[in-house]
């Protein structure tokens, strides 16, 4: 029996019948989506846009999945060559 053979029989069930595909509701589907965006480094501006967010805020739950945004605030800071006081 061949390699992708064996994968497809070791996907059936007892019965020989094929699993059924979960089901996932697309809420959770589009969350899961947004969430993925964000943390690869996409704008939240550009996720807003693309799940059709009216409100930036509705957009803003995501915002702590974002790498290094405080980082990316700091840096930009900087450049300004301004003095930061940061907040305890």
């Amino acid at each position: 029996m061949d390699l992708a053979r064996s994968r497809a029989t070791a996907c059936l069930l007892s019965d020989g019948e094929q699993p059924p595909v979960p089901h996932y509701p697309p809420h959770s589907i589009r969350h899961t989506c947004a969430s993925w965006l964000v943390q690869k480094g996409v704008p939240l501006y550009e996720v807003q846009h693309l799940l059709g967010h009216e409100s930036f805020e509705t957009t803003q739950r995501y915002a702590h999945l974002q790498p290094d945004a405080h980082n990316a605030v700091l840096e930009a800071w900087e450049q300004l060559d301004v003095a930061l006081t940061v907040a305890a």
